[in-house]
């Protein structure tokens, strides 16, 4: 998902659970390729049919290279059935443009 001028918050929708499933989450990443003058925050949305049911906040550390902006996390978050998880990435600026890149991982377990 990327940056483009005049914008400030980018999101992705990043899974939606299977029926029958649930997805357990163990890690959590991003990056953002930005100016080392930009600062961003990474959140990651779990919704349900009935908004969003919790939102989990990535540290971001600056790394003063052309990477920008990066967070890393180990997490344990039980995604059930037809919830979704959605990324979102603010940053503090309107000028100028760059990916943004937010991945999780974990394991789909059977409904308990």
């Amino acid at each position: 998902m990327p940056f483009s001028d005049g914008n400030n918050v980018a999101s992705a929708l990043l899974t939606t659970v299977p029926a029958g499933k649930q997805f357990v989450v163990t890690y959590a990443s991003a990056s953002a390729h930005l100016s080392v003058a930009t600062h961003a925050s990474f959140r990651i949305l779990k919704s349900s049919s009935l908004g969003t049911v919790a939102v989990y906040e990535l540290k971001p550390v600056s790394t003063e290279t052309i990477a920008g902006i990066v967070a890393s996390e180990p997490l344990h978050i039980f995604v059930n059935a037809g919830e979704s998880l959605t990324a979102i990435v603010a940053r503090d600026s309107l000028t100028g443009t760059g990916p943004v890149f937010v991945t999780v991982s974990g394991y789909l377990v059977d409904n308990p």
